[in-house]
């Protein structure tokens, strides 16, 4: 009858709409909310080894690491890549402070290190705790008060340490303090947007950890927001709190509400290790993903420095060399 055939064709049409979406990596909705994507996912660059450690300058551009090759690389606002610095010992996890230095972990040397973007110094910043050096510093997250929030899990275990996989902060005077411990390799960490609750990833168990701050590396309440059906890796969030996690071995990005709340994913070619917020209007995801570096636009936006006090004209990384 005309209804039956009307039936099938508007069938045929929506399967090969969801099948054409899948192909192109378009949002899967699982959640009753607006999309927070804006966009299709798109390759930005190719032929790295093991991208990593994405982080925005106050103009948005994208530094990134390559963690086996030891390089530093930038992401200009025309999407060419250039090389800032070689020979990094490893440098893993980036964020830069709101004076435009760049923060990382430098996980050879199991240290988290300041770095000049335009003399390429290195400062050490936090070397050891209890006499012992960390195993292999991973990922960090800086606060409004000078410290520095890191994990150091144990992917490649440091010879000289004697140490556990933990969570640690250091303040601004350099005093270290263990204020996790007990997961398998904790991983990626983030401060909320407004620095009260601390995110850790604990890449061996299949959760997101969530912890109240009381106070500059004093946690309070805390534990298991969210269960991560795949595992997780590293993560971002938008000013609304928004959480995007990487899913390496489903090769996906989680949308997270902050109370827990699957909103959606979108499928990346590659399993993505971590990603950001940046570009010219801080309205670009960036992901890394083994040899590629992939990007997809929100309707929203991310947060322009690790204090969000510096505008997009900022002069973060602005005399760094190629």
């Amino acid at each position: 009858t005309p209804m039956i055939t009307s039936m099938l064709m508007f069938l045929m049409v929506a399967l090969s709409a969801s099948i054409q979406a899948e192909q192109a990596g378009t949002p899967e909705q699982v959640g009753e909310t607006g999309s927070v994507f804006d966009g299709k996912l798109k390759k930005v660059s190719g032929g790295f080894e093991f991208t990593e450690g994405p982080a925005p300058d106050g103009r948005g551009r994208i530094w990134f690491t390559d963690i086996a090759r030891s390089q530093i690389l930038r992401c200009d606002e025309d999407g060419s890549i250039h090389t800032v610095m070689e020979r990094t010992d490893g440098c893993n996890g980036l964020q830069f402070d709101k004076d435009g230095r760049l923060v990382a972990c430098q996980g050879q040397k199991g240290r988290v290190v300041r770095i000049d973007p335009a003399t390429k110094k290195i400062t050490p910043l936090v070397t050891m705790y209890e006499d012992s050096p960390f195993i292999t510093t991973n990922d960090l997250a800086l606060d409004q008060h000078g410290g520095v929030y890191f994990t150091d899990p144990a992917y490649w275990r440091n010879p000289d340490s004697t140490l556990d996989e933990a969570v640690y902060y250091s303040d601004s005077g350099g005093k270290v303090t263990r204020i996790l411990d007990g997961f398998r390799r904790p991983n990626g960490i983030l401060l909320s947007p407004d620095m009260k609750t601390l995110y850790v990833l604990p890449a061996g168990q299949p959760e997101l950890m969530a912890y109240s701050i009381t106070s500059p590396g004093v946690l309070g309440k805390g534990g298991r927001l969210a269960k991560l059906e795949g595992g997780g890796d590293g993560l971002t969030c938008d000013t609304l709190g928004t959480l995007y996690i990487t899913q390496p071995r489903s090769r996906k990005i989680l949308v997270i509400d902050p109370d827990g709340s699957i909103i959606e994913s979108v499928d990346v070619p590659e399993g993505p290790s971590n990603c950001t917020i940046g570009g010219t209007e801080f309205d670009t995801l960036y992901i890394t993903a083994r040899t590629g570096l992939y990007s997809i636009k929100l309707n929203r936006t991310g947060i322009r420095t690790a204090h969000g006090q510096e505008s997009k004209d900022g002069s973060a990384g602005d005399d760094a060399s190629d």
